[in-house]
């Protein structure tokens, strides 16, 4: 009986999570196996173990990670940092060698929405409402730009997130973002 109330909430859970954001690529992404629990788990209660598991599964369900080459850097409570290295592929100007600045966009958009899957209360995975880009200055032409990110406040429905791309030097960013995704707190006992 308790397996079966098990499974039942964990296809409620399965189903609002994925059954409201339709169209959104992070609304595809395959449910996370934190072991048997009932129900969701604040993210302060999971192990650093079980929250590298969440970074890799949301890294996978996303292609265009796979073909930017997005890698996680390191992570915390509602915070990321993921990177991108030069490819000629995704240069934008070819007489410079300069990356295009769509893929920049795509690495602080990604490193946001994981800074959000993150954050201690998320029950659910997001998508970009809004996300403001402001561009300072080209890539260095060979290096690998970083993107670090982190939550700064999150109401019922909506996250926060503050980020900056820099190439090496993060007292000289490439670029910097302020965006709102989606969130959904866990309900918490009242007890």
């Amino acid at each position: 009986m308790k397996q079966r109330f098990a499974e039942q909430n964990k296809q409620r859970f399965h189903s609002a999570c994925f059954g409201r954001v339709r169209g959104c690529v992070t609304a595809r992404m395959p449910p996370i196996d934190m072991g048997t629990h009932e129900r969701p788990r604040p993210m302060a209660e999971i192990t650093q173990e079980q929250r590298q598991k969440i970074a890799e599964q949301f890294i996978k369900a996303l292609p265009f990670c796979a073909a930017l080459d997005i890698r996680l850097e390191s992570m915390g409570v509602a915070e990321a940092s993921m990177s991108m290295p030069y490819d000629k592929r995704i240069v934008g100007d070819p007489e410079t060698g300069v990356v295009h600045g769509g893929a920049v966009s795509a690495l602080m958009d990604t490193c946001c929405g994981l800074a959000v899957s993150l954050h201690p209360d998320s029950a659910k995975p997001t998508a970009t409402i809004d996300l403001r880009i402001e561009y300072m200055r080209p890539a260095k032409v060979g290096e690998r730009i970083v993107t670090e990110a982190h939550v700064y406040n999150a109401t019922r429905t909506v996250a926060f997130v503050r980020a900056f791309a820099h190439d090496g030097n993060p007292d000289k960013p490439v670029a910097s973002a302020t965006g709102a995704f989606t969130f959904s707190r866990i309900k918490k006992d009242k007890s």
